[in-house]
């Protein structure tokens, strides 16, 4: 018996043909390949990875392999879409939770590179990995309840660490934390999130958080 971990997305339909950038007509596996990547980035669709939900337009490798895309071999339809020219880009998500189920690499067709299909051209911050995502700062004191500490030495990846105390370090930080899965999946479950930094500290990483989830796609709360 075939073993589905799930099913196609209500409303979607991979073709097993495609016509790529160039012009090139692939069929098969490889066509249902691209269709699921292009389809995905135009959906800005989440997958899931183990409990979490993957940035918003990039696949997991699992469901490449599922039956009704890829199949067993459906990773390796990515080096055959590569060889023909299209640009996929990747990533390792691991939200250090301990738990391997929710680590995985990540594949998207690459954003700046042609498009993926006549519905996608124009819009805007399609597939922007915190695409839904409203955060919104406070600054009284306690923390309210449920808003994310981001205080520096604070245990969520959102947070500077002490040696990160300057806006450069910090920067460095979260981009080590995006590329590592910790930051999007910091801010994956609800759409709205509250951040809140200690006022007595002696750095506000808000205005260096903020620019970097804006470029990310979220939206900023007032």
């Amino acid at each position: 018996m075939t073993h589905h971990q799930a099913a196609l997305p209500p409303g979607w339909h991979l073709a097993d043909e495609a016509t790529l950038p160039g012009g090139r007509t692939i069929t098969g596996t490889a066509a249902r390949v691209y269709n699921l990547l292009a389809e995905s980035h135009r959906r800005a669709h989440r997958w899931q990875v183990g409990r979490h939900l993957a940035p918003a337009g990039w696949v997991p490798t699992w469901v490449l392999r599922e039956p009704w895309a890829g199949g067993a071999a459906g990773d390796r339809r990515l080096r055959d879409l590569r060889e023909a020219g299209v640009s996929i880009e990747s990533h390792r998500f691991d939200p250090s939770d301990d738990e391997p189920a929710s680590a995985s690499w990540l594949w998207r067709l690459n954003p700046g590179v042609g498009a993926p299909s006549p519905a996608t051209r124009g819009r805007v911050g399609e597939g922007a990995p915190l695409q839904g995502i409203t955060v919104r700062f406070v600054a009284s004191r306690p923390a309210p309840p449920g808003a994310i500490d981001i205080s520096p030495g604070a245990p969520s990846p959102l947070a500077p660490s002490f040696a990160a105390c300057d806006d450069e370090a910090y920067r460095r930080e979260l981009l080590q934390a995006f590329h590592a899965g910790r930051l999007v999946a910091a801010l994956t479950g609800p759409p709205a999130w509250s951040l809140w930094a200690d006022p007595a500290a002696l750095y506000n990483p808000r205005p260096v958080l903020e620019a970097a989830l804006s470029k990310l796609g979220a939206a900023l709360g007032s």
